[in-house]
């Protein structure tokens, strides 16, 4: 158990530096309650119980997983299975408004 702990700060912490990104936004062992992608250069996504992404203001339930993300297909694949076999997720966001998409920033999706 401890060991699983350390991995995932890590991996977390490792994920931190390379990306530069401060994390400020986390939801755990939440269900995915919807996927959509559309014309956007995002895929968007919604949470079973929440209501607000943004944890400071925007009121919006929805994330966007940017296309440009290095990690975005291992993310979108991690999302696609939790939605399929019914488990739960932990997401962390940057808090930072994808502007050409119009919501907040998931970077790090573990399947739980």
């Amino acid at each position: 158990m401890y060991l699983s702990f350390f991995v995932r700060f890590f991996v977390f912490l490792s994920i931190a530096l390379q990306t530069n990104t401060l994390y400020a936004g986390y939801f755990p062992n939440k269900s995915i309650s919807l996927i959509r992608s559309d014309a956007r250069p995002c895929t968007l996504f919604m949470l079973e119980g929440v209501t607000s992404a943004d944890t400071a203001t925007s009121g919006s339930p929805w994330f966007a997983l940017k296309k440009s993300q290095p990690a975005y297909k291992e993310n979108l694949t991690l999302l696609m299975s939790a939605k399929l076999t019914n488990k739960t997720v932990h997401i962390t966001t940057s808090d930072a408004l994808v502007a050409e998409c119009g919501h907040i920033e998931a970077v790090v999706v573990e399947l739980i």
